[in-house]
């Protein structure tokens, strides 16, 4: 399904990573879908999540999903042309012979930073966000996904 379509983007992420996200995409969701499950997942109780507390009730999901719509608008603002990225957009795309790697790694590190993350817990959410983008292409995709009206 999905998994075959995406596998070469996929391949960029850690063996592990790759294992998750393919498991993700199996199970017949969306690729979006798939990304907030994923950047909702909570692992073991009592661990720091990506909001940085502990997940150990209903409580702290909420929250997180609140981390989650913030942290979508921002890779929508970058993948469908907001001005707060142009700069890093354009040095990222200047080079025709960039690999995926390294462009999978640039934008986990730079909207990872903006929210606290580290790239690697990051990465397979952009993949998964990427893929989506693909999927339905970028002008339908941010004509679905980004709102215009937020721009500054």
């Amino acid at each position: 399904m999905q998994t075959t379509e995406f596998s070469e983007l996929i391949k960029q992420l850690p063996t592990f990573q790759q294992r998750i996200v393919t498991e993700l995409l199996s199970s017949e969701q969306s690729c979006l879908v798939a990304a907030e499950n994923y950047f909702l997942a909570s692992g073991p109780d009592n661990i720091q999540t990506f909001g940085g507390e502990p997940y150990t009730s209903k409580d702290s999901k909420k929250s997180k999903s609140g981390l989650w719509t913030s942290f979508l608008e921002e890779v929508n603002k970058f993948i469908c042309g907001h001005a707060d990225y142009s700069e890093n957009r354009d040095k990222l795309f200047r080079e025709s012979d960039v690999l995926k790697t390294i462009i999978i790694t640039n934008v986990s590190t730079l909207l990872g930073s903006k929210f606290g993350m580290s790239a690697a817990c990051v990465a397979p959410v952009i993949v998964l966000i990427v893929c989506t983008a693909i999927k339905l292409g970028k002008n339908a995709y941010c004509e679905t996904y980004y709102d215009k009206k937020n721009e500054k």
